[in-house]
């Protein structure tokens, strides 16, 4: 006990040494000159004017696309057609959104540079796709004045962090019919596709503008690591399964993917683009180009604009080319995944509350009957979920927590565990996880949501990126790394941080504090709960990780190899997309 608090404490003091000197203007020395900004020469297109955030830099805005055209696949940005581009602030607008706010000319990079290598040697780069359940959400900065996602990965690992915009919402995903044209048909797809993949394919374009310039930043292009959280991490997933894709990503970390990727057909898909057009009394796509930006997005306001099959992109399901083994063909070789304790609980979190110590099974079937697609029995899901083995460590039933690992299992968690199984039987190095914390403080309603160590969907980002909007005081930040290091330090966020830029620099997650590395899946055996998978899956929890838990007990407790077969058994419907997703 003793080694371990001094080892904590070790590791807090040298993260708020390091924070304090890298997030503070001028490299935290109030005694010197300030430094002339820092400029970056990008060959093809000119120079970039950045900020310092310490003894590293932060170059946001960068355009690596021309203005979009409405549902025309994005072509690389040829100049900015001014001497020096300046680079030193978030863009004040994002990509549209699905209320609407924003611009169409969005599509950026954001650059977050480390202390210079001694060597002038080049790092690794780590490239963050932004969730937001494809119609919200920037790739700079999550607001409240807070740092960009970047700066504390870049400063305390030592990589060169990227994040991006993409088109979303009906801009990013309308699944028009219209095809790309002899632009798709340039890039090797079919020509014929639906479109309803342009918010991937920005991603991918940004991936080209990566390989070709993050050498300037002292990245290494042959070394990136592409991360996305939520949609951000279904879009890479997608990615990963895409020839076009091949040769850019070397390794992946995804977080919370939902559902392989895709959860539209091309026939849903069209249905809603009939509706908009319908509902704008349109012909044809130039009628609804023409439409002003406010009338576009009210006609398109409570409509599903999803990734769907283009034909292009996306040959096959992501799911199928995951089960063969594509990614690993198309160059992948080291993939951490994973999901929250409860995740998808936001899903549950948004019907009216219902204390879970008072509910019964009806009330639990009057919510899963909300909660479930049709085709999937509220009856049969509580067969696989009985509610009278959720009790907590008191003897109190807490009922209500058998839809919650439904709802995470149906669409995260066992697909997740799956898409895991299929790397690692492709030789890719597979690190399957679960993040949990002993910090209770996070967005967890009261009532619902009582068990120690939860944490839900999305609360991973205030962990990997040093953030923790609930905490009264987080907006203002005032000391940044006191504030880290206050909210997660010991317990959670710095061994995090140590896991991610390990994984981005080495391919293999290593624990900071005693060195020891994560053995990848496959190679463990044994192990606590009914699937196999638990003995090499890391439980990333307080006060140490550890593999092979039995939590078969506890409220938030990871799916059974009985209860992911009965999801799979019934993935169409839970997709949402028919043969679409199994062919």
């Amino acid at each position: 006990m003793a080694a371990y608090l001094l080892t904590s404490a070790y590791l807090a003091l040298h993260a708020y040494l390091l924070l304090r000197a890298y997030l503070m203007p001028g490299g935290g020395d109030l005694l010197t000159e300030p430094r002339p900004p820092p400029l970056v020469h990008l060959p093809q297109l000119g120079r970039v004017r950045g900020a310092w955030r310490g003894q590293g830099a932060a170059y946001l805005g960068i355009p690596y696309a021309e203005p979009p055209v409405r549902w025309q696949p994005a072509v690389p940005r040829r100049s900015w057609g001014i001497e020096v581009l300046d680079a030193t602030s978030c863009p004040a607008a994002p990509c549209v959104t699905s209320n609407g706010v924003g611009v169409e000319d969005c599509l950026r990079v954001h650059v977050w540079t480390p202390p210079p290598h001694p060597s002038a040697q080049k790092v690794p780069v780590l490239v963050y796709v932004h969730g937001g359940a494809y119609a919200n959400g920037n790739g700079c900065s999550d607001g409240g004045g807070r740092p960009g996602y970047g700066e504390a990965l870049a400063a305390l690992e030592g990589v060169v962090v990227v994040g991006l915009e993409y088109r979303l919402a009906v801009l990013g995903f309308l699944a028009h019919g219209g095809g790309g044209g002899e632009e798709q048909q340039r890039r090797g797809g079919t020509g014929g596709g639906t479109g309803g993949m342009l918010g991937a394919q920005d991603v991918l374009l940004a991936l080209r503008w990566v390989r070709t310039n993050v050498g300037a930043f002292g990245g290494d292009a042959t070394s990136v690591t592409l991360m996305g959280e939520s949609a951000g991490a279904s879009l890479a997933q997608s990615l990963l399964a895409s020839p076009r894709a091949s040769g850019l990503v070397h390794r992946a970390i995804l977080l919370s993917p939902i559902k392989y990727g895709v959860p539209m057909s091309a026939e849903d898909a069209a249905a809603e683009h009939a509706t908009l057009m319908a509902r704008a009394n349109a012909t044809s796509l130039a009628e609804l180009r023409r439409l002003p930006l406010a009338e576009l997005m009210t006609l398109a306001r409570g409509l599903r604009f999803t990734p769907s099959p283009d034909g292009d992109l996306l040959m096959e399901a992501p799911r199928s080319a995951w089960r063969r083994g594509a990614p690993a063909e198309h160059g992948l070789t080291a993939l951490m995944i994973g999901y929250m304790t409860e995740d998808d609980y936001v899903g549950v979190r948004w019907r009216p509350q219902l204390p879970a110590a008072q509910a019964t099974r009806q009330d639990l079937l009057v919510r899963l009957q909300r909660l479930m697609p049709a085709g999937v029995s509220p009856s049969d899901v509580l067969r696989h979920y009985p509610p009278d083995t959720y009790v907590d460590a008191t003897g109190t039933p807490r009922a209500a927590y058998a839809a919650v690992n439904a709802v995470r299992d149906s669409g995260i968690a066992c697909p997740v565990r799956a898409a895991a199984r299929w790397a690692a039987a492709a030789s890719v190095a597979t690190f399957p996880f679960e993040f949990g914390s002993n910090w209770t403080g996070g967005s967890l309603p009261s009532g619902w949501f009582e068990a120690p160590g939860a944490l839900g969907h999305s609360d991973e980002m205030n962990v990997v990126f040093g953030r923790n909007p609930s905490i009264p005081g987080a907006d203002e930040w005032g000391d940044p790394a006191a504030l880290l290091l206050a909210t997660f330090g010991r317990s959670l966020w710095l061994p995090a941080l140590n896991y991610i830029g390990s994984f981005v620099r080495g391919g293999v997650p290593v624990d900071a504090a005693s060195g020891v590395a994560w053995p990848p899946l496959g190679s463990v055996t044994g192990g606590g709960g009914d699937d196999d998978d638990d003995a090499g899956r890391m439980y990333l929890a307080p006060p140490t990780p550890q593999f092979g838990r039995d939590r078969s007990g506890e409220l938030s407790r990871p799916p059974t190899a009985e209860q992911c077969a009965f999801w799979d058994a019934r993935f169409p419907y839970v997709e949402g997309c028919g043969v679409a997703c199994t062919s």
